[in-house]
């Protein structure tokens, strides 16, 4: 946090995630709000992108503002501006995602304002082919960092494990 500068008392940090239904990338995210709460030095705000609730309740016990941009189809370009607007007003230093489709919708907002994006969408270790497979891969190459739940997830996607963005 000192790093941002002396007048930056807490570090600004947006989560943007799919959902918050039953699954392993919704606990990973879930658990990382509880810990940075732990922390005086973290402001957060999770942004979700679907009305599924299973871990709502457990998310609104925390300090931690949250924000639903409800998609209207798969790929809703209206995201972009509903983001665009959480992001203009909470002004976040951290843009973290869990997914390759947050990181597409978040990514070219990140660099419009100049913040960090932080992609966590590696969660497995094998190679497949595809158009997804290849947006994905752009993806994390443009993100700013990359977090995986394994090296080989790293190495699946052609990454270094000596990289300091990974």
């Amino acid at each position: 946090v000192r790093s941002l500068g002396p007048n930056v008392a807490r570090l600004k940090v947006l989560h943007f995630i799919d959902s918050l239904r039953v699954g392993g990338k919704e606990r990973q995210a879930v658990e990382l709000l509880k810990g940075l709460c732990r922390s005086a030095e973290f402001d957060q705000i999770l942004v979700c992108m679907d009305d599924d609730d299973f871990y709502v309740p457990e998310v609104r016990k925390l300090p931690v503002r949250i924000e639903f941009l409800i998609r209207k189809s798969r790929w809703d370009p209206l995201i972009f501006f509903r983001l665009y607007r959480t992001v203009s007003t909470f002004h976040p230093h951290i843009i973290h995602t869990n997914s390759w489709m947050t990181s597409f919708y978040a990514l070219p907002i990140a660099k419009l304002f100049s913040i960090k994006l932080i992609n966590g969408s590696i969660r497995n270790a094998f190679s497949r082919g595809g158009t997804r497979w290849r947006l994905e891969k752009v993806l994390l190459y443009l993100s700013d960092y990359r977090l995986a739940n394994s090296k080989a997830g790293l190495l699946s996607r052609g990454l270094t494990l000596d990289s300091p963005r990974n």
